[in-house]
């Protein structure tokens, strides 16, 4: 079994007691909170999210190996003009991700707890994007690209 089909694997019980206290000891308190956020996310919507948004096709879904969304517009529009309210910038065709520098991606909880040092710094300033942060993201892309 590799690293990322461990923590799939054992994604929901990775927080215990002890871990929390020795992250709250280490000053990351905040990545409980954050991975909690994913836990929720994970609960409420299917790894896969697709639909129509003023008749553009656009579709979203999590990363198997980080846990992460990516979001995408499915469109032949030229969409040049539009990547300054994408995410991060495009990171695919028409599409972006939440693995950025200053992104939560949960499996760095996961590396946290399995890593052998047992602590490895993270800003505080990282914040999981969850699926309704996606599909604003992508709404704002679609009504950018139809309102030009």
């Amino acid at each position: 079994m590799d690293i990322y089909e461990e923590f799939n694997a054992d994604f929901e019980n990775i927080l215990d007691k002890d871990f929390e206290d020795l992250l709250e000891k280490k000053g990351n308190i905040h990545l409980i909170n954050e991975y909690k956020k994913f836990l929720n996310d994970k609960e409420l919507f299917k790894d896969k999210q697709e639909g129509l948004y003023r008749e553009i096709k656009w579709s979203a879904k999590r990363n198997p190996h980080l846990g992460t969304w990516c979001g995408y517009i499915h469109t032949t529009i030229d969409t040049s003009d539009i990547e300054d309210v994408v995410h991060g910038g495009f990171t695919a065709y028409n599409g972006f991700d939440c693995a950025h520098y200053d992104d939560f991606t949960p499996f760095d909880i996961h590396m946290i707890k399995f890593s052998k040092k047992n602590m490895v710094l993270l800003p505080k300033s990282k914040i999981y994007k969850d699926f309704r942060f996606v599909y604003n993201v992508i709404q704002n892309m679609i009504n950018k690209l139809l309102d030009e």
